[in-house]
């Protein structure tokens, strides 16, 4: 599975004990990295930050055509959308 920034992923299942991350939990792609070992940099929706480990028992799911946050980041610019047309309020405010 090739993922890259910005991708949308969905864990399936992780061995780590101490995460509060569940099955389910979505995030978004920050970066993907081979070495020292294969690396999945997510930010998770939940506002997490950890990294999924492929060979260290972490499972996730690329989610597809979902490239659309569920909590938005309150440091990102609010997208223009066709309920948020430039020159709108929401708009406005980046």
């Amino acid at each position: 599975m090739a993922l890259h920034p910005s991708d949308r992923v969905e864990l399936v299942a992780t061995d780590d004990p101490y995460t509060r991350l569940r099955a389910g939990d979505r995030g978004t792609v920050t970066g993907v990295r081979e070495v020292p070992e294969p690396t999945i940099d997510v930010h998770w929706d939940d506002g997490s930050t950890l990294s999924v480990l492929p060979e260290g028992g972490d499972h996730i799911r690329k989610l597809p055509g979902d490239h659309t946050r569920t909590h938005p980041d309150p440091a990102s610019p609010t997208p223009t959308t066709p309920t948020n047309p430039p020159g709108s309020p929401a708009a406005q405010l980046r």
